[in-house]
């Protein structure tokens, strides 16, 4: 099985994350223009009047320290998380994770019984963080609650952000084995894009944030025709290693743009199950019984948890991940139920569980789902984007006011002997607010007895009554 990267598994990774990063991406992105020549193109490094260079909070501690409180409503008194350059608050790891458990509780009530679930909230939450920077103000408080972010400035959310994903993907780590003569390969990789119609002009303000801070690149297509879903599609199949493809089958004609985010995760375990030990069992699934290999083994020393009906066991990754497994109780409540009852809290319990002595047998699985909607699903959880006749997005493009018309995902996750696999992509479609329809115009004719009043301006009194009467008749 290959091991390079995946993503329903993100929102654990974030939780493992060491304090790795290094300084902020240069000043120009990639752009592939209609003939699908690739240009460098300059952007500015200050969005809504704010400097987002990762290195500024590091020069400025009292601001950063003052502003980084506010961030899904954290105070001075929260403990951080260490990170390089910035000071990373706790409840801002709360707040995305936060997400990631409301994003899983709701596709769980939409899923049908019995069904698997493979879902990545982190390749949701990423690109609608990206696109806040677009949002107008009207919207932005209710999105940035709804992404586990109420109350924050989005210079220091993208600070806070970047130095994330430099974290995750180990660059701080890599870049200083490399000083050694060591190259080595995150087991994350993230990937952000935006496909743009080729009549659209992005804002300075976006483009700049999104490929300095979220590493995005940009790609101009013809949402009209067949290219515009090839190149989206190989574009997610060369992000996730293959594992992904297909993602879309059409775009509607109207889609001005595309933003994409593909999260690939591939690692072994610390301790590899013997694969002599394997061997055929039986699963009692929620559809019925079934035969399929377990993987067996003895593990001296890994994290394990007793929860409210249920126990937890972890099984680490060689390079920081871990695989949480629940197993409800028997008779009690199901695995969905188990799930769904998580909160930050509670996860954060699991991720510092004690270490034990555990023999485990784990199925031997993949699951792999077809593309999916997760648009009603942000709608449920209060992403205000959605509504064509009142579109809220009006700082990604120029002269255009966009609603979020699709928003898709594809994921999938394998387990075997040897370690794990997962990979997701998911892709944000816009298109352009519906003009509103002029109202009918109030027919009013005076043709029967009607009053008048005449009134002049008064300066400070306000208008004042000259004449007042009625008219019964006409001449």
């Amino acid at each position: 099985m290959k091991k390079r990267t995946a993503v329903v598994l993100a929102v654990l990774m974030l939780c493992q994350a060491v304090g790795l990063g290094v300084c902020a991406a240069g000043n120009k992105a990639d752009v592939v223009d209609e003939n699908g020549e690739s240009m460098a193109v300059e952007t500015v490094a200050d969005v809504n009047g704010a400097d987002i260079d990762a290195g500024t909070a590091a020069e400025d501690g009292e601001r950063t320290g003052d502003d980084a409180a506010t961030v899904g409503g954290q105070t001075e008194d929260s403990d951080p998380v260490a990170y390089t350059g910035v000071a990373m608050p706790a409840r801002f790891q709360d707040g995305v994770n936060g997400f990631a458990l409301r994003f899983t509780r709701q596709m769980l009530e939409e899923k049908g019984t019995a069904e698997n679930l493979i879902v990545s909230p982190f390749s949701v939450w990423l690109p609608l963080t990206a696109l806040a920077n677009a949002s107008d103000e009207a919207a932005m408080e209710e999105l940035l609650s709804a992404l586990g972010l109420s109350g924050a400035d989005m210079a220091v959310q993208n600070e806070l952000t970047g130095q994330m994903l430099r974290s995750l993907q180990q660059e701080e780590r890599r870049e200083w084995l490399r000083q050694y003569g060591e190259e080595t390969d995150s087991p994350l990789k993230i990937a952000n894009a935006v496909f743009v119609g080729e009549d659209v002009k992005l804002r300075k303000a976006f483009e700049s944030v999104f490929t300095d801070v979220y590493q995005g690149r940009i790609f101009r297509v013809d949402f009209t025709g067949d290219g515009a879903v090839e190149q989206v599609n190989a574009w997610a199949s060369e992000q996730t290693d293959g594992e992904i493809r297909d993602l879309i089958s059409h775009f509607d004609p109207e889609t001005v743009a595309a933003l994409a985010n593909a999260v690939y995760f591939s690692d072994g375990w610390s301790e590899t199950f013997a694969e002599g030990l394997t061997e055929d069992d039986l699963f009692r699934g929620a559809a019925g019984e079934e035969t399929v290999p377990f993987m067996n083994g003895e593990f001296d020393d890994i994290p394990y948890y007793v929860g409210d009906g249920f126990e937890m066991a972890a099984l680490p990754t060689q390079n920081g991940g871990r695989l949480l497994l629940l197993l409800p109780e028997e008779e009690g409540r199901s695995a969905e139920e188990v799930l769904a009852g998580l909160d930050p809290q509670e996860l954060n319990r699991l991720l510092e569980a004690d270490r034990t002595a555990v023999q485990l047998s784990l199925p031997r699985f993949r699951l792999e789902s077809d593309t999916f909607s997760v648009l009603e699903t942000l709608e449920a959880m209060g992403v205000p984007l959605s509504d064509d006749r009142d579109p809220h997005i009006d700082g990604l493009a120029q002269n255009r006011s966009l609603y979020l018309s699709q928003a898709v995902q594809k994921a999938m996750l394998e387990v075997d002997e040897e370690g794990l696999t997962a990979a997701a992509v998911t892709a944000l479609m816009m298109a352009e607010g519906a003009l509103l329809d002029p109202p009918e115009p109030v027919e009013l004719k005076f043709d029967r007895p009607f009053a008048f009043l005449l009134t002049a301006d008064g300066g400070d009194a306000g208008p004042v009554v000259l004449f007042s009467g009625v008219v019964n008749r006409i001449g």
